[in-house]
């Protein structure tokens, strides 16, 4: 049936919705980014960060002889320290955050997406958004997340109690060097398991969001035929037309430099520099040159000056670069060598 989105979405609707703001959501991806962020920036502020808040409670503990006015002093001179350390992760965080942010979205602005929308104050489809597929979609995710999380921890926990009893015996120093292992560890899989479900979730999210952006025939037809009538798309097929009609054929070509990968065709004739008829790259390259063969073309495999050749090479464009020069008497003295035979 016409009605049915069974097509995938034109480049054109695509751009349409970036424009409103509409684009794959990659909430996982920037939450799994906070927590492993987060966590290094701990790790490598801790020593700091340990000292400073050690500082502050020193002088919440020290200051409980003191005057109210004389503990408040105290606390407020140590706790710069802390809130230092917090707000340069802030900073960080949210610096980061932003530039991954515009990346996944190819730094896409939308003012159309500032824009109020008052359907958002609809009742009717603030039910319909409570019940629909994006949003048990991401209830299952974060489902999934801490049902993970939390067999992680009881893991962890049932197999390391008797080493907590034992560890409780010995000591503060015992407790420390048993606890530390363990938080690592775990922080390390929760961390590794938040990592995994943001790339299915990116898969997932893509795939939702292509779906959604999915067309129906009469749809992609209307779209075709608007299309056809811009102007600026009518000027651009007409220059391409133009530039075809304009190349030289495949008759016209004198020389072919090739190898099993690349293949350069172009028109040279001496004193004048090599004119670019084609330039292929992949398989069939020898097929092509039976092809230059037959139309009368000079043909030499040359595979590093065909490389060279391919590199600095764009079609209906003379080749001026200097290394050109070389190679085109390193195929003429092949050519040479050849006739000799």
């Amino acid at each position: 049936m016409s009605g049915e989105k069974t097509e995938e979405p034109t480049q054109k609707k695509l751009d349409d919705a970036r424009e409103k703001g509409q684009v794959a959501p990659r909430k996982n991806i920037l939450e799994a980014l906070i927590l492993i962020t987060g966590f290094l920036g701990i790790y490598a502020m801790w020593n700091g960060t340990s000292r400073a808040l050690s500082d502050v409670f020193d002088a919440s503990l020290d200051g409980i002889h003191l005057s109210l006015e004389e503990n408040k002093t105290a606390i407020l001179e140590a706790a710069p320290g802390p809130f230092t350390y917090t707000m340069a992760l802030t900073i960080v965080l949210a610096i980061l955050v932003t530039f991954v942010t515009l990346l996944l979205n190819k730094f896409n602005f939308a003012p159309k997406a500032l824009q109020p929308k008052f359907e958002k104050f609809n009742p009717v489809n603030g039910l319909k958004g409570m019940f629909s597929k994006n949003t048990l979609y991401n209830f299952g995710r974060s489902l999934s997340y801490f049902i993970v999380c939390g067999l992680i921890l009881y893991f962890m926990i049932k197999r390391n109690i008797p080493n907590m009893v034992q560890a409780s015996y010995c000591g503060e120093r015992c407790i420390i060097e048993f606890a530390i292992p363990i938080i690592l560890t775990t922080v390390a899989v929760i961390l590794s398991t938040q990592v995994v479900l943001a790339f299915l979730d990116f898969k997932a999210q893509t795939a939702m969001f292509m779906k959604q952006m999915k067309m129906t025939k009469d749809e992609v037809k209307r779209e075709h035929k608007g299309q056809e009538g811009d102007p600026m798309i009518k000027s651009t097929r007409k220059q391409i037309a133009r530039e075809d009609a304009e190349m030289p054929s495949m008759n016209e070509v004198t020389h072919v430099v090739f190898s099993n990968s690349h293949l350069v065709a172009v028109i040279y004739y001496e004193g004048a520099a090599p004119y670019v008829v084609m330039k292929v790259k992949g398989k069939g390259i020898l097929k092509l040159v039976q092809k230059f063969k037959s139309h009368g073309a000079e043909c030499v495999n040359l595979p590093s000056v065909a490389h060279d050749f391919y590199r600095v090479a764009k079609i209906g464009k003379y080749i001026t670069d200097t290394t050109v020069a070389k190679g085109m008497a390193r195929i003429l003295f092949a050519l040479e060598k050849k006739r000799r035979r």
